[in-house]
């Protein structure tokens, strides 16, 4: 392999010339790179937005069987708080009934994982508003069923 000594200019024109290519060329390699970049987000945006919607898919099913219940822990809650107020009266049986309640697991992993990593803030400003509204409305449902 021969190594050449580079060569001195010789005037304004050579060296416009070697500025102009070495410009170019960077020039062209951050554009591809900015390209690659813009490629990538894309996909972890919709990577990130297809997992937060299974995620949604999976607590709404969650939500709609616990609906479907309803007037059942309704009336339990109510037969336990007869029980309760009945406690101090002479004759009182405590029941041997009661056991534990159902739990609905609502899950928010996915979301939590996206808005850490950064993820969420690829999103449009509507619909990060969106979803933080959805996952809000979850944690206070939740709250909800650890009050019951």
């Amino acid at each position: 392999m021969d190594i050449h000594k580079p060569k001195p200019w010789h005037g304004v024109r050579e060296f416009l010339k070697e500025y102009v290519i070495i410009v170019v060329g960077v020039l062209t390699a951050l554009g591809g790179e900015q390209i690659v970049e813009r490629i990538h987000e894309r996909q972890v945006v919709a990577e990130a937005r297809e997992n937060i919607r299974r995620e949604l898919a999976d607590d709404f099913v969650v939500f709609d069987k616990r609906k479907l219940v309803q007037p059942c822990i309704v009336q339990r809650l109510d037969e336990v708080g007869a029980l309760l107020k009945a406690a101090g009266r002479p004759g009182y049986k405590p029941p041997s009934w009661i056991g534990r309640p159902q739990m609905w697991d609502v899950q928010t992993t996915r979301w939590e994982a996206a808005s850490q990593a950064g993820r969420t803030t690829l999103f449009g400003v509507d619909e990060q508003a969106h979803y933080s509204g959805v996952y809000t409305s979850l944690q206070s449902a939740r709250a909800s069923e650890d009050r019951e």
